[in-house]
């Protein structure tokens, strides 16, 4: 037996009011014993495709309905997938944001003088950095001093609250993030801590210092938090004006060092600076033990218990209800998952019984003609070749059609979504070429597969067996 190959064009004229020609490159069986004209395996093909038309054409309908939900299905099954991943994403983020620790040092005692200076900061600052960093996640204190900022309209009863903080730094403490990087501020953020700057909240400058601005230089009345005495602090520059933010509105902000200085808490024989309040933020506070760090702290410091605080409680609660969500949405996820494969095997099934049925069928009508081809000399391997071009012509033929149905009512499906349709519009499609790629190998794998029994059967036909079939 020998093989030529040659361009063939095939005029597709069952399926379609107008003819079509779709170039075919397969193989030329030749007889070797005879000189008839080469047989080519597609127009054979084509040719009993089309004296089949009504089987032929059902089969491809039906294959190409399976392939067209499919790709619909599938369509659906990754978007629905697409939008539960972000959602995952978004909770996993939500849930990074809030292990967020805190332990608050505030020291209350005013009698005793209960402070921490500087120098023990600096010890706990070192103490958490080193500890988170054992634990794998990171540490950072942030010393911040409170006092009372009285209004400038005596029959006000107004009170605000003024921050001395580490320009560098800012602070963190639990909503509270002010800092340079975050803060949005008409003029500059804080420079050195020794400088006479403040940053005055919105509310607070429109009801204290509505004429000033940026640049100009204003008295502060403070009460202290600590002693409750007033306290003037003259020739304060104004650095910057928040932008109105509902947190901060009510807020001014100085050096740490300068506005310690001014209110007594600075201590010029030691040089020391004495804080009783700061905030020790961890960025993980799932792999800390609090209580652990907390009796470092102490320790540290020698502060007494009842001035230690930690959001150890709501940590844990919030990791329980977030990976609790997070849980639910993989179980989505699986769900979507399932639906999938479910699809898939159902479109394979149907897919394997329309082409079988149809090769068995072509197989049994066909059982004289084929053993006259082997009685000719056209061995096995032809016969296998003629069935299997058969199933996936059809196949090509039903993926086309399919794909192109498939790929347009994805797309509808999503234009209706995005579009807010609801009802049987109920998800997202995301039409993706992976999918098509699956449509495709699905489909002609699962023809030649269909394809395999009926065309063992056709080869193991016996010519003189067959020649008598009627």
């Amino acid at each position: 037996m020998d093989v030529e190959y040659k361009y063939i064009d095939i005029k597709v004229i069952w399926a379609f009011p107008v003819p079509i020609k779709i170039p075919l490159y397969f193989p030329i069986l030749t007889n070797p014993m005879s000189k008839t004209k080469p047989l080519g395996v597609m127009r054979y093909v084509a040719s009993h495709v089309k004296s089949r038309a009504l089987r032929s054409g059902i089969t491809i309908v039906g294959i190409s309905v399976c392939i067209a939900f499919f790709i619909l299905f599938a369509s659906i099954s990754q978007g629905l997938k697409d939008d539960i991943m972000a959602e995952i994403s978004d909770r996993e983020e939500a849930l990074a944001e809030q292990r967020a620790g805190y332990i608050t040092i505030m020291v209350m005692d005013v009698f005793n003088r209960d402070y921490f200076t500087n120098t023990e900061l600096e010890d706990v600052e070192e103490l958490v950095i080193d500890y988170c960093e054992e634990h794998n996640t990171t540490g950072e204190v942030f010393p911040l001093a409170i006092n009372l900022l009285s209004p400038t309209n005596p029959e006000s009863d107004e009170m605000f609250i003024l921050f001395g903080l580490d320009p560098e730094k800012g602070i963190k403490y639990d909503f509270i993030k002010f800092d340079p990087e975050t803060t949005e501020v008409d003029g500059s953020f804080l420079a050195l801590d020794t400088e006479r700057q403040v940053i005055l909240g919105n509310e607070l400058w429109e009801m204290n210092y509505p004429s000033a601005r940026v640049g100009d230089v204003i008295d502060l009345e403070t009460l202290s938090f600590m002693t409750g005495d007033v306290i003037m602090v003259e020739d304060v520059t104004i650095a910057g004006i928040l932008e109105p933010n509902i947190i901060y509105d009510r807020f001014a902000a100085t050096p740490i060092e300068f506005i310690s200085r001014e209110t007594g808490l600075y201590n010029n024989a030691t040089n020391e600076y004495y804080y009783f309040f700061a905030s020790i933020y961890i960025e993980d506070a799932s792999k800390i033990n609090f209580r652990e760090l907390n009796s470092e702290i102490k320790e540290a410091t020698g502060i007494s218990d009842n001035a230690i605080s930690d959001n150890e409680n709501y940590i844990n609660n919030i990791i329980i209800s977030h990976e609790k969500e997070i849980g639910i949405q993989e179980e989505r996820k699986r769900t979507v998952d399932g639906w999938l494969y479910a699809v898939l095997l159902l479109s394979s099934v149907i897919t394997v019984v329309g082409i079988s049925n149809t090769m068995l069928m072509s197989v049994t009508e066909r059982r004289r003609e084929i053993g006259t081809l082997k009685a000719v000399g056209i061995p096995k391997t032809g016969v296998y070749r003629l069935i299997l071009a058969e199933a996936t012509f059809l196949a090509l033929l039903s993926l086309l059609i399919g794909g192109v149905i498939g790929g347009g009512l994805s797309i509808y499906f999503d234009t209706q979504y995005e579009a807010g349709a609801g009802g049987l519009f109920f998800a997202p499609a995301s039409l993706t070429l992976f999918i098509i790629l699956v449509a495709a190998i699905l489909s002609v794998s699962v023809a030649l597969l269909a394809a395999l029994y009926p065309a063992y059967k056709a080869a193991s036909l016996e010519p003189t067996e067959a020649l008598r079939y009627e």
